[in-house]
């Protein structure tokens, strides 16, 4: 097993994060709700203040996934509000040369731990193109279940593409 960390973001990852997902942004076929680095508006500042508030709520996590340093995953889970405050949804990305060596499933793995703790969530869940098998592999085997379909809703690079929702509940 490659060597990594798994752990919450704290604010001085926040240009390490940046840069981390500006590199899979530009990636062909990335599998983001990104074309591009270009679609990625954070700045630093605004980094650390995400970081900042996702570590104060009990209903939104930040994670790095880090090696020698450098970041090379991250997630983030996050809730709405009111009615949606309990349903947390869930982000991840990997970098290409740490893919298929257990990154993704620790990142998910952590996340949906601290969900089933978290007293502010009932609910995780998250949107993947069905172009995305890996993706799709990794949540099913860690427990998402299939709850539906957004045929052609999402635009990117010029295509309308599907979008499969995925949920799960955790029962207290």
């Amino acid at each position: 097993m490659a060597d990594f960390l798994v752990r919450e973001a704290r604010p001085e990852d926040a240009a390490g994060i940046i840069a981390h997902v500006k590199r899979v942004a530009d990636e062909p076929n990335n599998g983001l709700g990104m074309s591009s680095a270009a679609d990625f508006r954070f700045t630093e500042a605004e980094e650390i203040e995400f970081i900042q508030k996702a570590a104060q709520a009990d209903n939104a996590l930040m994670l790095v996934a880090e090696a020698d340093g450098k970041i090379i995953g991250m997630a983030h889970c996050g809730s709405g509000e009111r009615g949606y405050a309990h349903t947390a949804s869930l982000g991840i990305t990997v970098d290409r040369a740490w893919r298929d060596k257990g990154v993704g499933t620790a990142l998910l793995e952590f996340m949906i731990d601290w969900c089933r703790e978290s007293p502010g969530v009932h609910r995780l869940e998250l949107w993947v193109f069905p172009d995305n098998p890996r993706a799709l592999h990794v949540y099913e085997k860690l427990g998402f279940q299939h709850e539906g379909n957004r045929r052609s809703s999402y635009l990117k690079d010029g295509t309308f593409k599907d979008l499969i929702l995925m949920g799960m509940v955790f029962e207290r």
